[in-house]
């Protein structure tokens, strides 16, 4: 079953509850986030330009960010590509939206210095749902553990979660 793409938070949300979160404002563990994020990645979504033109794709991005009180975070991104229309139903240029859970953790741990990694990411991978999708979260998730800081703070447990959904252009 597919989801409108206007729906792409909501259907993030019910992943979650799936996965045993309350909520997204109530994420405590990694692990679940990441099981969550997999499945939610997964979901066909509606109304995006085709996936061979970077229509969707995911990210994990972490840093310490201005919004989140400078807290070192990690963030599970999935960018949706729309079209916008017309009054008149004609095409018009591409809108980016991303839907990011964002994790925050304790400030006073030794790797809670992110400023010195600043803002990384993996880049946006945007495989198509199914095997290979799968295979590349995999990927997505060496890389993230090859950063001993960021492995033991993907074990910590987090302070804040939150789900944002947003233009991202």
């Amino acid at each position: 079953m597919s989801t409108p793409w206007r729906a792409a938070a909501t259907e993030f949300e019910r992943v979650l509850a799936r996965h045993g979160v309350s909520g997204a404002d109530a994420v405590d563990c990694m692990d679940v986030a990441w099981a969550a994020f997999g499945e939610f990645v997964q979901v066909p979504i509606e109304g995006l330009v085709p996936v061979e033109d970077d229509g969707d794709g995911f990210i994990v991005e972490w840093g310490c960010w201005d919004w989140n009180e400078g807290r070192p975070a990690i963030s599970l991104g999935r960018q949706l590509v729309v079209v916008d229309r017309g009054h008149d139903g004609a095409e018009g240029d591409p809108e980016y939206w991303k839907v990011e859970l964002q994790v925050g953790f304790a400030a006073d741990q030794p790797w809670s210095d992110l400023a010195g990694v600043a803002f990384r990411g993996t880049g946006f991978d945007f495989v198509g749902i199914g095997p290979l999708r799968v295979a590349a979260l995999a990927g997505a998730r060496v890389w993230v553990e090859s950063f001993p800081e960021l492995r033991e703070m993907w074990q910590a447990r987090p302070v804040s979660s939150g789900l944002r959904f947003g233009r991202a252009d």
